[in-house]
């Protein structure tokens, strides 16, 4: 006898993602740098090399390990390049608070961010060296920063493409886990797999677990606000559902068939005041509510599948309208009752009853012959034939076998679906292209010198 679902009734609106905050960094003393001290004869300030020397020496008993060999270069590479240093040090940072920002926005502050930041950096050069090279010219400086500024332009919009593809394979590699699912529940939580994405869980038992765990805590959440409400002495007027009829009533208008269809629309109407009073308490609306969404999901599924009329889609659409609005209703009662978060925990329920029942039948491993045996073949013959390459067939088989299965699948869609590791692959590309621009040129370009 299969599993029975607990009763939990299903929301209208996503689940808001939360964020963790993040922990301080530990505070760094550089009170032995010195910044109030005369300048040396012949300096106008200390050299840009004492002052990162003495940055080194203050950071280095956070991190007694490592060694010198890494942070030597990376002195150098901003003493030689500062005006590179400049533009990566402004624009990596206005990259990654700007993610949530339109792209040519983005790029265009990128492009900003990257020329303000050269042109500090060859300032703080120019200033630490003052004395003991000759000058650049304004138009130097200035050629310089408008070249820093369009790379780092294209390497944001390049981190943007980036950071697409990865949200694009992430969903892809969820949906091949999870392929074993059948259409009718695909076409009954279309958001299943962007949802197990966000919520960091994987096609497996564990993943199961953490489903059912996270659709306990959104029942309860549901039903305590529900009971505070009901405590209080809230009711549910029927008109909540019956007013929200109005939108269906609005489409009908302008259809083929107005007046059969509207006619339609007021027996479902009448049908469902008849017996009942003007008011609803919580609970009875909650129940009345649950039922009405699943009675309006089944007729989806019908419509979908082709085996609908006209009349059914009136009825289905007075059905999830008529649950709205008692959803809607019961979201602001428990609020005024001071219980939030009603519609957020029904959301997370029909996400996570969709989420269960897609991961048994994705990890059922008598499901069908490529399920259980094709796919994890196939997987271990391509690692194999790739570790092959590196000299570690062996090794590359298992890791291709584990990617094949549903579990590995999910885990690398979940990677890559990590706003975190999106955020840090989208700012490789602005190291990448100074490392480039190096390259081609063969050492750091010099502006012109004031003869």
């Amino acid at each position: 006898m299969p599993e029975q679902q607990p009763s939990v009734n299903f929301g209208d609106i996503p689940l808001a993602r939360g964020t963790t905050p993040q922990e301080s960094a530990p505070a760094v003393n550089f009170g032995d740098i010195p910044t109030t001290a005369a300048p040396a004869s012949g300096s106008v300030t200390p050299s840009l090399r004492a002052i990162l020397s003495g940055a080194s020496k203050a950071v280095s008993p956070m991190f007694p390990n490592l060694p010198e060999t890494v942070a030597s270069p990376i002195l150098n590479y901003i003493k030689n390049n500062p005006a590179q240093a400049g533009a990566m040090a402004l624009a990596v940072p206005m990259g990654l608070a700007t993610g949530g920002m339109g792209a040519p926005a983005a790029i265009g502050l990128a492009g900003l961010a990257g020329a303000g930041g050269a042109g500090a950096g060859l300032a703080a050069s120019q200033l630490a060296n003052a004395g003991k090279e000759p000058l650049p010219t304004v138009s130097g400086n200035i050629g310089q920063m408008a070249s820093q500024g369009g790379q780092m332009a294209a390497a944001e919009g390049a981190g943007r493409a980036i950071s697409a593809g990865m949200q694009a394979g992430s969903k892809y590699l969820m949906n091949r886990a999870m392929n074993n699912v059948s259409r009718r529940l695909g076409q009954e939580f279309p958001t299943m797999t962007q949802a197990m994405i966000d919520n960091a869980i994987t096609a497996s038992q564990g993943g199961y677990d953490k489903a059912r765990s996270i659709l306990i805590a959104a029942k309860a959440t549901a039903n305590a606000a529900v009971k505070t409400a009901e405590d209080a002495g809230a009711t549910i007027p029927v008109t909540a559902a019956t007013d929200a009829l109005g939108s269906v009533a609005d489409r009908i208008a302008n259809t083929g068939n107005p007046t059969g269809n509207l006619a339609k629309l007021a027996r479902v109407e009448e049908q469902f005041t008849a017996g009942r009073g003007a008011t609803l308490t919580p609970t009875e609306a909650d129940a009345i509510k649950g039922e009405l969404q699943r009675e309006a999901r089944d007729l989806y599924l019908k419509l979908a599948k082709g085996e609908g009329t006209p009349a059914m889609r009136v009825v289905q659409e007075a059905k999830a309208a008529m649950a709205a609005g008692l959803n809607q209703a019961l979201d602001a009662a428990t609020t005024a009752a001071g219980a939030d978060g009603y519609r957020a925990a029904n959301a997370t329920a029909q996400q996570m009853i969709g989420i269960t029942r897609g991961i048994r039948s994705a990890v059922r491993p008598n499901a069908n012959l490529y399920q259980a045996l094709v796919r994890h073949g196939m997987g271990a013959l391509a690692g194999a034939a790739l570790g092959e390459t590196q000299g570690h067939p062996g090794l590359g088989a298992l890791a291709g076998a584990a990617l094949g299965s549903p579990q590995g699948l999910s885990r690398a869609a979940i990677l890559l679906g990590n706003p975190a590791v999106q955020a840090f692959m989208g700012q490789l590309p602005k190291p990448m292209v100074a490392a480039i621009s190096n390259y081609l040129t063969g050492e750091q370009p010099e502006a012109d010198v004031q003869k």
